[in-house]
């Protein structure tokens, strides 16, 4: 069988059975590349709206800021990101600042409940990361409105050394496909905004370190949810990265955190996964979602340190 009967069986097959072909079975890279060529298009994501663009096309009729959209990004399309910064955290609620729901649908509580970042281990030999254009640290944007993306170890280790250092890195350039077949823990653990799918972008490989000089700063949310007798309460504090003193502003956070915890408080979330700062709360970034669904028998409050 050639492959391009292979392709078109299963273009012709269901989404379950697309994630089966490809998982189960599991199709070797040159099957999937072909696959990809065969259904995406390439678009080019450069200049200050950058971020904002991309989920413009993505979010389609849900996108929060202009009338009669039309979504133009679907599964399979080829993407380049040119001068962007990539961090080592993730939106919480990836494109929830970009859809109508958060601005018309949520209540003040329930969208700070779903922001904060998220630091995840390597699941499947992928990272995630957050991708976001590097001009925008003129007015602090939040990681919170970045865009997840899919990077596999070996491309990892060309900025491991930076990424180390400021939690965040600059690149020229940075191409990758959209796919919904990234690791489940990634989109397992991601509140996404309804009416649209789970899909990433994956990087293919072209990833150009921008020198000189360091990565941009970005604003982090550190957060978790406390619990006592009575209550329970979310509580985050600011912390940044894309600096070189990323981890003693992270430490400065969990500082803060721990002392807006209520009197005799549990802390419940520990969101990241690669240090345990909360090493006695029942929930991690592997679990979150578990907690989300038992959120409906909740009521929370918010404290929030500017």
């Amino acid at each position: 069988m050639k492959v391009n009967d292979i392709i078109n069986i299963i273009n012709s097959s269901s989404k379950e059975i697309k994630e089966i072909l490809i998982e189960t079975l599991g199709l070797p890279d040159f099957l999937k590349t072909k696959w990809e060529k065969h259904r995406g298009r390439a678009k080019e994501y450069k200049g200050e709206e950058s971020t904002e663009n991309f989920w413009k096309d993505l979010l389609g009729p849900s996108y929060a800021f202009e009338e009669n959209m039309k979504r133009s990004l679907y599964e399979y399309d080829h993407i380049i990101f040119e001068d962007v910064t990539i961090t080592e955290w993730v939106p919480r609620a990836p494109g929830l600042f970009y859809t109508r729901a958060m601005w018309k649908e949520r209540t003040p509580e329930d969208v700070r409940l779903r922001s904060g970042d998220l630091r995840l281990a390597i699941s499947n030999g992928k990272r995630l990361f957050s991708l976001h254009w590097s001009k925008e640290f003129v007015a602090h944007p939040e990681i919170s409105r970045g865009i997840p993306i899919a990077i596999s170890e070996t491309t990892y280790k060309k900025v491991k050394d930076i990424m180390n250092l400021y939690g965040a890195v600059h690149l020229e350039k940075i191409s990758a496909t959209l796919s919904s077949y990234t690791p489940s823990i990634f989109t397992t653990n991601l509140l996404w905004p309804n009416g649209w799918p789970k899909i990433i972008p994956t990087v293919n490989g072209i990833l150009n370190i921008k020198h000189p000089g360091t990565p941009d700063p970005l604003l982090g949310t550190a957060w978790t949810v406390y619990k006592n007798a009575h209550k329970e309460e979310v509580a985050w504090y600011h912390f940044w990265t894309g600096i070189d003193y990323h981890e003693i502003s992270l430490a400065e956070a969990i500082k803060h955190l721990k002392e807006l915890a209520p009197q005799n408080a549990t802390p419940l979330i520990d969101f990241d996964a690669m240090i345990s700062h909360f090493p006695d709360a029942p929930f991690n970034p592997n679990n979150i979602i578990d907690f989300n669904k038992s959120l409906s028998a909740s009521s929370l409050d918010v404290k929030e340190l500017e």
